[in-house]
């Protein structure tokens, strides 16, 4: 009788990696092989067009490829021993294993010509997507992002101020990138300014300050985090990260309000300016009159099923602080006197008072409020930029 023995054994093919081999030894003498009747040679015939080269073929021909394989192998390539049939190892077993190094180390010679295939692929797949449109610090973003997002994020960039909309037609109601602000931004039209605190704790909302429901500030806060190489916050949902100053992380900081910031300081002082050229505003609120430089700015970006206790800040008292608002909407609540005032924060309002003298809190970021709801950055997320005085010499 005749049959086939199977034997597993695992044998390292090179120092990096191990596979497993598997024996085939006949128990038959060959003489039974003639001996088959034709419906056998007719079913072994398709069973062995069905086998790899090295299972192929009569026992000679198996015998003639080991012996050519160990010829070449014997005086072995540069960096790369011979490799020889083991004492005890058939014919077929030596040819399987000759045949899985020779696919390893054909497999290592091809891995760098393979990625740098790959890399030069992903090259033409970026220029044909547009994305040299983008600036390196935003390529950078981008690969971040993607490999901790599950979201793809597509930001057109509008390198001036009067540039075309034709970005915002493609992507509508994203955030481009702004350079800077429009000059006369708050010279055509003066803002509405609700005012609600007292002269000794001033509380100000100034509604839709840019005219653009808050999509000229996002770009301008967007343009100066990506030219400082910076990753704007993108938490999850119910989640928030931002930019904040050090006395956050280090109390005995020497620089505690340091952010590296300066995001919207300039729109501060400007809006700063407009207010106080109105003198029945200044009589109210006579803190206006206080112009001070600016400290670093701090960028924060929070999702629905957040909030914010009542609190008030850990900054000196007597210093303004202006919050700008974009994206969603928040419920905003503050205490000035000691007398709740609730109101409704949409993008582009900002808020004014002294962060030390009046508690404040945020009930409840609202969802599905965001002037611009396809931006993948803004679309469902709030951002708050607190621009607040230097404290009095």
């Amino acid at each position: 009788s005749s049959g086939v023995m199977v034997r597993a054994r695992s044998t390292p093919v090179d120092p990096m990696a191990s596979m497993v081999v598997i024996d085939l030894a006949s128990s038959a003498s060959s003489d039974s092989d003639h001996e088959l009747d034709a419906d056998s040679k007719g079913s072994t015939a398709a069973d062995t067009s069905a086998k790899p080269e090295w299972a192929a073929g009569s026992q000679a021909a198996k015998r003639r490829r080991c012996e050519h394989a160990q010829a070449g192998r014997s005086s072995g390539a540069a960096g790369e021993p011979a490799l020889r049939a083991l004492p005890s190892e058939s014919d077929e077993a030596f040819a399987r294993r000759l045949q899985l190094q020779e696919d390893a180390l054909s497999h290592q010679r091809l891995a760098p010509a393979a990625a740098a295939s790959f890399s030069s692929s992903s090259s033409d797949v970026a220029r044909a997507l547009g994305v040299s449109r983008f600036a390196q610090p935003l390529n950078l973003w981008r690969q971040r992002t993607l490999a901790h997002q599950s979201f793809d994020l597509e930001v057109p960039v509008a390198s001036t101020a009067g540039s075309s909309s034709s970005a915002s037609a493609t992507h509508r109601g994203a955030v481009e990138r702004l350079a800077e602000l429009p000059p006369n931004m708050l010279v055509e039209s003066a803002p509405a300014v609700d005012v609600c605190g007292t002269p000794f704790e001033p509380l100000l909302f100034v509604r839709n300050v840019d005219r653009c429901r808050g999509r000229l500030i996002a770009g301008r806060v967007l343009d100066d985090l990506i030219s400082q190489g910076r990753s704007p916050p993108m938490p999850r949902r119910r989640a928030r990260g931002g930019i904040v100053a050090e006395w956050h992380h280090v109390k005995r900081s020497p620089t505690p309000w340091r952010t590296g910031v300066r995001a919207l300081s300039d729109l501060a002082a400007k809006l700063l300016a407009a207010l106080q050229a109105d003198t029945a505003l200044v009589r109210r609120c006579p803190a206006l009159l206080h112009s001070r430089p600016w400290n670093d700015s701090e960028v924060l970006v929070t999702t629905p099923g957040c909030s914010l206790g009542r609190h008030t800040d850990a900054q000196p008292e007597g210093s303004l602080l202006f919050i700008f608002c974009a994206g969603l909407s928040c419920r905003s609540l503050a205490w000035p006197a000691g007398r709740l005032v609730e109101r409704t924060l949409e993008s582009g309002d900002v808020m004014i008072m002294d962060g030390k003298r009046t508690a404040h809190a945020i009930s409840a970021v609202l969802g599905d409020t965001s002037p611009m709801p396809q931006c993948p950055w803004l679309g469902q997320r709030r951002l708050s930029v607190l621009v607040r005085q230097c404290p009095a010499p």
